[in-house]
């Protein structure tokens, strides 16, 4: 009888054995607001019926071992999640939980619970209570899309906003912030942020100035509507560029900074023209070309300046209107082909003078745009018989 025990006693201490004895780790999911403090409720206030107003709660890991929370369940269907779960945690990490209200029923406080379950058999679950109510403001936001298109760089565009309460009660915007912060915007957006009357309606300014070639895309946040603001900074950045056989290519630069030269062609000498877009948009312009005689004798001689792409005998020619480039689409760089700019003194004058020709840049833009016109002119001098 003694040896039935012992072997019932020993087989006892042996299940006892392989018991598992537990994680020496643990988990908290804490629930906190955005200044993190502990979050046991949320209320969303008075929400538009119909639509659905964010709250973000943050969901912290303080333990040290990883958390999943692997469902959201609430009591109320009028209350939503919108991240995705299962969703894990690692330990101390931290992620921000979207809460949602959509009432659908005027001037009625909407209650519920939201519970995260957890796979942690010791915290199985969280749980935030959630209340709001919902009213019959409705915002109009007309344009519901702000849409800059091309600015010039430097050049403010202005756009107005208006907001209506076109509902039966007051409506409250809580908030006019542009996200993410924008330096080129700047406006009355805030005069947006107030509370609507039935009927009431309220207009704001919104400025557009890039500082840059780049594309804009930000949001407008009044209070739960948000507007997205659209727009492209677009700039032309014309040179004439010269490049004399064997020297340096010198161009010319928007002002204020230097908008002409002055090519010195000695006795002879030929040069290669070109004009370059080191912009991001096209650029309309007319080219002109002009030469003349120095001195005073012999007015009549032949022209002692010639221009590879132009034709005749008169003393100046004038291309029609052109972009650079024709499409965005074109490959850079955006440049046109070279025009020769030759000097050959011709004239049997036996005193000594100088020739000149100009070329001149025109753009064409409605309204004007900087620069207006850029030059080059050609120098050659003659100081024998020819």
């Amino acid at each position: 009888m003694l040896g039935r025990w012992a072997a019932i006693c020993s087989l006892a201490a042996s299940l006892a054995c392989s018991q598992p004895s537990g994680s020496s780790g643990f988990t908290t999911l804490d629930l906190l607001d955005t200044q993190g403090n502990a979050r046991g409720s949320v209320d969303f206030g008075r929400v538009q019926v119909n639509l659905p107003a964010r709250v973000a709660l943050r969901a912290r890991n303080s333990g040290s071992l990883a958390v999943t929370v692997t469902s959201a369940a609430f009591s109320n269907a009028k209350f939503g999640l919108s991240n995705a779960v299962p969703l894990e945690l690692g330990p101390g990490a931290e992620t921000e939980l979207v809460l949602t209200f959509t009432p659908s029923v005027l001037e009625v406080r909407e209650t519920g619970q939201l519970t995260l379950n957890t796979d942690d058999p010791r915290n199985p679950s969280a749980e935030v209570a959630v209340s709001g109510s919902g009213i019959a403001a409705v915002t109009v936001v007309t344009p519901p899309t702000l849409n800059f298109g091309e600015v010039q760089v430097g050049e403010p565009k202005s756009l107005e906003l208006q907001v209506l309460n076109a509902g039966s009660t007051p409506l409250v915007v809580s908030s006019a912030t542009v996200t993410p912060a924008t330096p080129s915007l700047s406006g009355t957006a805030a005069t947006l942020q107030r509370t609507y009357q039935p009927g009431e309606k309220a207009t704001a300014s919104i400025v557009f100035t890039p500082s840059h070639t780049a594309a804009l895309n930000a949001t407008l946040e009044l209070g739960s509507v948000q507007v997205r603001i659209t727009g492209q900074g677009v700039q032309a950045v014309p040179r004439l560029c010269v490049r004399v056989d064997g020297l340096t290519e010198r161009c010319t630069e928007p002002q204020p900074q230097v908008d002409s030269l002055t090519v010195d062609l000695g006795d002879g000498g030929i040069a290669k023209l070109s004009v370059r877009n080191e912009g991001n948009t096209p650029v309309s312009y007319t080219m002109q070309y002009q030469s003349w005689l120095g001195g005073t004798c012999d007015a009549g001689s032949q022209l002692d300046f010639a221009f590879s792409n132009t034709a005749g005998d008169g003393l100046q020619w004038a291309e029609p209107t052109t972009a650079l480039p024709m499409q965005l689409t074109d490959p850079k760089p955006w440049q046109t082909p070279p025009v020769s700019v030759s000097y050959r003194p011709t004239s049997a004058c036996a005193e000594d003078r100088a020739d000149s020709a100009r070329v001149t840049w025109s753009r064409q833009s409605n309204p004007p745009r900087q620069p207006s016109t850029l030059s080059v002119t050609f120098i050659g001098r003659s100081s024998e018989p020819r």
